[in-house]
């Protein structure tokens, strides 16, 4: 389990900071990164579609500015999920049970994604084929649907992990666990 390249090292580095241990150790602490993440996720779609409805103008570039913003912070709360779950380490820097609980993940995050993509195929399936000609698929849905569709298979491993990982038990050599 020794990092081979400096990449690896790098990494095995930054998810190894002590507070990056302190996250990954309780089960309550990952949570607190995972509801902000999907608040984000939707406020995002909700910048989108928002900017959409307002039209041309000042608003519409306001409301983008906004939602791009939000996305930054986005990819900040991503990264650090990701080093908290372990999911940006390769293969071969984790255990047996770590690879274990990973492959766990990216199945229900898989799963996750088939049910959204099924729906939202469904779903405008219907509304294009079985709806009176003066109902239409909104243009201004599209964007936002396919944000929360890529969010969704993106961050649902890291987030599963998160989420259902048990606690962690703390090293007694540790000073902050006193």
């Amino acid at each position: 389990m020794t990092p081979h390249t400096p990449r690896d090292r790098a990494l095995l580095a930054a998810s190894e900071k002590p507070a990056m241990v302190r996250a990954r150790a309780s089960r309550a602490r990952r949570r607190l990164l995972v509801v902000p993440l999907v608040l984000l996720v939707l406020a995002v779609a909700v910048a989108f579609v928002t900017a959409d409805l307002a039209g041309d103008g000042d608003p519409q570039y306001l409301l983008m500015a906004v939602g791009l913003g939000l996305v930054g912070v986005l990819i900040w709360l991503t990264s650090r999920l990701n080093l908290i779950t372990r999911m940006v380490l390769p293969s071969r820097l984790l255990d047996e049970r770590q690879r274990e609980e990973r492959e766990d993940a990216r199945r229900a995050g898989h799963r996750v994604t088939g049910i959204l993509l099924g729906t939202s195929f469904v779903a405008v399936a219907l509304v294009t084929t079985f709806s009176p000609e003066s109902v239409v698929f909104p243009s201004w849905l599209a964007v936002p649907l396919l944000w929360l569709l890529v969010m969704a298979h993106t961050a649902a491993p890291a987030l599963w992990l998160a989420w259902t990982q048990p606690d962690e038990p703390l090293d007694d050599a540790d000073p902050q666990s006193a």
